[in-house]
């Protein structure tokens, strides 16, 4: 059973894709497992004293993977939990730290830019010329 996506529609997104990229990886797996609430607005004391409390682990292997790449995203109390398997035949321990670090970079800075103090501006669509 496939709860976040239509199998059948993949498997005619890949071979499309595939006619065009042989080369085509598309083994990650990304779940955003979090149940979404009414959120308050960023604030940024408050993401810069959590981004002070990140910790990370190693705390099991396995023998066989889904994916090259497998990113889940929890809710935890006050935080974030993210917990990223990777095939390390093919991505070094080092490059998967990288990127857990790099994405909590990433969502900080998109957190900071978009709170009270530094709000997100965007642009109105321009209408379109028929």
């Amino acid at each position: 059973m496939h709860g976040y996506y239509d199998p059948a529609g993949l498997d005619d997104v890949v071979a499309r894709v595939r006619a065009e990229r042989a080369d085509l990886e598309y083994d990650i797996v990304v779940n955003d497992r979090r149940a979404f609430t009414d959120a308050c607005a960023p604030d940024p004391e408050r993401i810069a004293a959590a981004a002070a409390l990140t910790t990370t682990w190693w705390n099991r292997k396995v023998d066989t993977l889904d994916a090259m790449l497998n990113i889940s995203v929890d809710a935890a109390p006050d935080a974030v939990n993210v917990t990223i398997c990777a095939d390390t035949l093919r991505l070094g321990t080092a490059d998967i730290e990288a990127l857990a670090r790099e994405m909590e970079a990433v969502t900080v800075t998109a957190a900071l830019e978009d709170s009270p103090a530094h709000p997100v501006e965007t642009e109105a669509a321009s209408p379109t010329q028929g």
